[in-house]
């Protein structure tokens, strides 16, 4: 089970009566973020899904400082032309930790959120906007990343309205878990104890599929159905987290646990979920290596003859272009299903490379091409990209350098990123 987490001296206050009413239709949880990743019966194209339209805009250092007096007028700025539930919350525009702002907002009972000004205008007029209010003056020293850029924190936000939750309750475990509580370590392998599941198919638990203490957790918090789903392992093991939410696949697992729970609340005779779509999806994926993002590596991928610059793993293989191929898609099919070398450049050396189709943005470009039989489309969107890269590593090498002399580049390196996110 999962542990409590400790109580702050504040505890999140109870909703009363709030504006909108609970949800009539239960939306999924892929709502939090930009684009879902749920499957369609034939080709797996996610849903395309309201993007929120509303303007930000900035408050002062004054306002920031006058919480009190002005917290009502400060968030009247914000519209209420769409996304009045706030399911729908796009990419955080402040995901990286940065000094130089001053406009942060938070919820009352939970001041250790700090939310951006982007977030907030499409959270702001949900049924919980009367505990909204801008934050007190930070130290100005001091990195601050936006607490809704978390993909936990958004799924914990989105379960409360699809719930209708009187309090702030869920979210305050979620973003406050217990005193020594170790972090996912994400992509990078730790020895510690694991929680795995039970595939009863080969009556053992799944091989290759580890999930840590944290995300483990956050699990069970979100989705209290599946307290028993994940089973601790006894062993101390050096493995890495197939919950990490960097990869591509986690919002599908997110997805499948979610689809299992509301079977289950559908047919009250299951005492516990059903795995089994689950268990599918992640014996698949535990075959085949997790995608490595933006990491350049030395290894074979799936390309266009046509478009070597097109280079796909073969996780994102599997997820984006197989289905259409299956589907007699004709781009899609024109991608080999066997990895290959990358053509050389003549001179002998092996070429690094970066997967080109991990993002929502480029998933989503491929499928357009795909539909409308566009190549030329496509490959305009591809080597864009591979473009913006090629000048996002030469600028970042460029300000490591410079950073290594002792100047002071944090403000380049955070212009630099924010640019290639826009391409990415």
């Amino acid at each position: 089970a999962s542990h409590s987490p400790s109580r702050s001296p504040q505890r999140p206050e109870t909703l009363g009566t709030q504006p909108g009413a609970p949800l009539a239709s239960r939306p999924r949880a892929t709502s939090v973020t930009t684009q879902s990743t749920r499957s369609s019966s034939e080709s797996r194209h996610p849903p395309r899904l309201l993007r929120a339209e509303l303007e930000t805009t900035k408050p002062t250092s004054t306002q920031a400082v006058t919480v009190q007096a002005n917290s009502e007028k400060a968030l009247t700025q914000f519209g209420q032309r769409s996304n009045p539930n706030g399911l729908c919350i796009t990419s955080c525009p402040r995901s990286v930790p940065a000094t130089g702002h001053e406009d942060w907002y938070t919820l009352k009972g939970l001041d250790h959120l700090d939310i951006c000004p982007s977030c907030m205008s499409q959270i702001a007029h949900s049924r919980y906007s009367n505990f909204f209010i801008p934050s007190q003056a930070k130290t100005p020293s001091r990195p601050i990343r936006c607490s809704f850029s978390s993909p936990w924190t958004r799924l914990a936000w989105h379960q409360m309205i699809k719930r209708g939750h009187d309090s702030l309750e869920l979210l305050y475990q979620m973003t406050r878990p217990p005193p020594g509580t170790r972090p996912c370590p994400g992509r990078t392998a730790t020895e510690q104890h694991w929680h795995r599941i039970y595939d009863p198919r080969i009556k053992d638990y799944l091989p290759g599929f580890h999930v840590c203490t944290s995300c483990a957790r956050n699990i069970r918090i979100l989705m209290p159905a599946h307290r028993e789903t994940l089973e601790p392992d006894t062993d101390v093991r050096e493995r890495i987290c197939d919950f990490q939410t960097t990869s591509p696949r986690f919002m599908k697992f997110i997805d499948l646990l979610d689809d299992a729970v509301e079977r289950a609340e559908a047919n009250p005779s299951r005492p516990r979920p059903d795995l089994h779509e689950f268990l599918s999806y992640a014996r698949r994926k535990t075959a085949l290596r997790d995608c490595r993002l933006d990491r350049q590596i030395v290894t074979k991928w799936h390309y266009l003859p046509a478009l070597p610059e097109l280079c796909i793993c073969e996780d994102c293989f599997d997820e984006v272009v197989w289905p259409f191929a299956r589907h007699q898609r004709p781009i899609a099919r024109s991608i080999p299903p066997t990895r290959r070398a990358l053509p050389g450049d003549g001179t002998g050396v092996k070429q690094e490379a970066s997967c080109q189709l991990y993002s929502m943005r480029m998933r989503a470009k491929f499928r357009e091409a795909v539909a409308t039989n566009d190549f030329e489309m496509l490959k305009s969107a591809v080597l864009r990209r591979v473009e913006a890269e090629r000048r996002f590593r030469d600028r970042r090498e460029e300000l490591l350098k410079a950073q290594s002399k002792g100047y002071d580049c944090e403000i380049e390196l955070r212009k630099a990123v924010d640019e290639w996110k826009r391409w990415e």
